[in-house]
């Protein structure tokens, strides 16, 4: 398997929404945007999964 090339994105969320994401990561000992990354990719797994079980 070869390595993703990595891409930058850029968003704009609250600041309430923002400092829960940051004591989350730091709670967990990483980066603000591997947290945010894993969050993404764990609800694009649920979305697919719930559309798979629709069909």
């Amino acid at each position: 398997m070869t390595a993703m090339r990595k891409q930058v994105l850029s968003l704009r969320i609250n600041a309430e929404l923002r400092a829960t994401l940051v004591e989350l990561a730091k709670k967990q000992n990483r980066p603000l945007s591997n947290l945010v990354e894993t969050l993404l990719l764990e609800a694009v797994k649920r979305e697919f999964m719930a559309k798979r079980k629709a069909t």
